[in-house]
């Protein structure tokens, strides 16, 4: 069935805008996208011995990536990017999958609205950055919830909005108590801090004065996800993780 013609038009302007955007280079090596300062954290709860997993905003493949080197018993992998980082995230992954006894990659370009009833379950499901062009938070995260295998998880890693500032506004206050919080979430799962991630991702904060990122932000505007709402989500499902780290909020959630 065809998609409404808003529905179309949201879906090709959101693409469009991340398409400027990867082409400026905010998700290679170079700067490292999310993945630079948030990848190992979030890493650190996909379990060792995970044959299957789904991540919604792959961008261009760089968590993956990260995810695929740490745990070599993945062998089924699906990848939704709604832009054309789809394609880079098939070139980066393939090879890291080759050699293993019956690797699958599947690489949907597509909206998750659109693309959800076609997924296939996985033991993990991973999103970050995806709820504020979803709608209901709530509901983003049931969906994502659904599409966990029994004994599996969910790993999202989306913004936290406060009252004091707007969704996409940065100060120097809200970095440093931000990386606090990151280094503290690290510390208790006895990691290291992502000290050059974070530094290598600092480029990342030019991203609200882009008219690509600005255009975006008509999608986000009602976008409201606060600290009580990411609490009364973790109570929702028994044995969830909930990390408070500033500006972005984590939350692992078992099936």
């Amino acid at each position: 069935m065809a998609l409404p013609e808003r529905h179309a038009s949201r879906r090709a302007r959101i693409a469009h805008a991340y398409n400027t955007l990867n082409e400026q280079g905010y998700f290679t090596d170079r700067i490292g996208g999310n993945d630079a300062y948030l990848g190992s954290l979030m890493a650190h709860y996909v379990p060792r011995d995970a044959s299957s997993i789904l991540e919604v905003g792959a961008a261009t493949g760089l968590w993956m990536r990260r995810v695929l080197h740490k745990r070599p018993a993945l062998r089924e992998v699906t990848v939704v990017e709604i832009s054309d980082a789809a394609e880079e995230c098939r070139r980066r992954l393939t090879p890291l999958l080759e050699g293993r006894p019956g690797a699958r990659l599947d690489v949907v370009q597509d909206d998750f609205l659109e693309a959800a009833a076609r997924l296939r379950p996985a033991q993990v499901v991973a999103s970050s950055f995806v709820a504020d062009y979803m709608g209901n938070p709530s509901d983003y995260l049931r969906r994502l919830h659904d599409l966990a295998e029994p004994g599996g998880r969910v790993i999202a890693v989306e913004v936290l909005t406060s009252g004091r500032a707007p969704v996409g506004s940065v100060s120097p206050a809200m970095l440093a108590g931000s990386f606090l919080r990151l280094c503290l979430a690290h510390a208790k799962v006895r990691k290291l801090p992502p000290v050059r991630g974070v530094a290598r991702s600092m480029g990342l904060y030019r991203l609200p004065e882009e008219p690509a990122f600005k255009d975006l932000q008509r999608y986000t505007a009602d976008y409201t996800f606060p600290r009580g709402l990411w609490r009364a989500e973790a109570r929702k499902y028994p044995g969830a993780v909930f990390h408070d780290l500033g500006m972005v909020g984590m939350l692992v959630l078992p099936k």
